[in-house]
């Protein structure tokens, strides 16, 4: 039997996430053991765990993805789903975001939408977001800025500016103000779960604003984004949805979206240009032709939203739902064609759990 280790944020605990991932690698003849943790354990002992195993399930990023695929490691790779992230986790045998097998092999342009599945997806963005699929925007109306924190994961692994001398906010609203013309009204939007940290860099990015720019720290972002000419976010989950709702983006850092095709990518494989950032004063107009959809563009979003939308495990997994999923199969395949170490256990490292589960009181 093939060794692995689960590291499993706390609210792991809530779903049927455990239970259902033990059962079915039991199944696959895998003894897994599950080690609970929150995220500045990964910046503490963490590392020294991780070189114990090598078939591994980890719940978020916090390392560059080098670091966790290097010395030949198996990883599976678990975080919120990028579509509505209460409705699922994210479940990637090759990585996350740009690095997920999502990305790297466009899954969606090998996906057939029909009738039903294009009626699935419009039934599951009006029940997720209230809003109708591609109904949205206005050509006329402001551009919405999303932030986010600092030590957001895919800010610091995947956006340039992250490791500056400065908020990673004030370097945002720096490009926007450098690219975007004076005339367009701006709405800027700081992540509502860290509006304490934004109060506190506040006084530094108000100055920036135009008198056409005003704050948002409350309410439905979407019934803002609905009346958007278009999004300006590093790597937001909001870039997704500004997609459902049929509006233009632009993407200062990189993503699950990345080489899609459907964002104006100012972080693209060939390096950062942030004088891209200029098409979206008139970027309406490309990606919407006056309000009448290009239908190149149109089924490629769809394509892609609805491939999105099933690439996850649901919020609360059965067995069966891991048995079937064809990333936890690579997963398990790999873990079985290794024979470069005894069970999935490093002999260059002293095995440090004897435990079945483990909840590690690192602070």
């Amino acid at each position: 039997m093939k060794k692995a280790i689960a590291f499993l944020h706390e609210r792991a605990e809530k779903t049927t996430f455990l239970e259902s991932f033990v059962n079915a690698c039991k199944q696959k003849d895998i003894d897994v053991k599950l080690v609970l943790l929150d995220s500045a354990y990964y910046r503490h002992r963490g590392k020294i765990l991780w070189s114990t195993y090598r078939n591994i399930l980890t719940w978020g990023i916090k390392w560059e993805h080098k670091e966790y695929i290097s010395k030949s490691r198996n990883v599976v790779f678990v975080e919120h789903t990028q579509l509505s992230q209460r409705t699922g986790w994210s479940f990637d045998a090759s990585g996350l975001y740009k690095d997920s097998r999502f990305c790297k092999e466009k899954l969606w342009n090998s996906v057939i939408v029909t009738k039903e599945k294009e009626r699935e997806l419009r039934e599951f963005i009006k029940k997720q977001f209230n809003f109708n699929l591609l109904k949205g925007g206005d050509k006329n109306g402001p551009l919405l800025i999303t932030l986010q924190h600092d030590e957001d994961a895919p800010v610091r692994n995947y956006f340039e500016r992250s490791n500056v001398a400065k908020p990673v906010a004030l370097c945002v609203l720096e490009l926007v103000k450098t690219f975007i013309n004076k005339d367009i009204p701006i709405i800027v939007r700081p992540h509502p779960l860290f509006i304490e940290e934004w109060n506190k860099i506040e006084n530094l990015c108000i100055p920036l604003f135009n008198n056409n720019w005003s704050l948002s720290k409350s309410g439905s972002v979407y019934k803002i984004m609905k009346r958007c000419r278009g999004l300006i976010t590093i790597n937001s989950t909001t870039a997704c949805e500004a997609l459902a709702l049929g509006i233009p983006v632009a993407t200062l850092g990189s993503n699950i979206y990345s080489g899609s095709g459907l964002i104006l990518e100012c972080a693209p494989e060939d390096g950062y240009n942030y004088d891209r950032l200029k098409l979206m004063n008139d970027y309406y107009e490309m990606f919407r032709g006056n309000g009448a959809w290009n239908e190149v563009i149109k089924d490629l979003t769809i394509k892609f939203l609805y491939t999105l939308m099933k690439h996850k495990m649901p919020m609360y997994p059965t067995t069966e739902d891991f048995i079937k999923n064809e990333d936890f199969n690579i997963w398990v395949n790999r873990a079985h064609n290794d024979e470069s170490n005894k069970g999935g256990i490093r002999e260059d490292v002293p095995h440090t759990l004897d435990g079945k589960f483990v909840k590690v009181d690192w602070r």
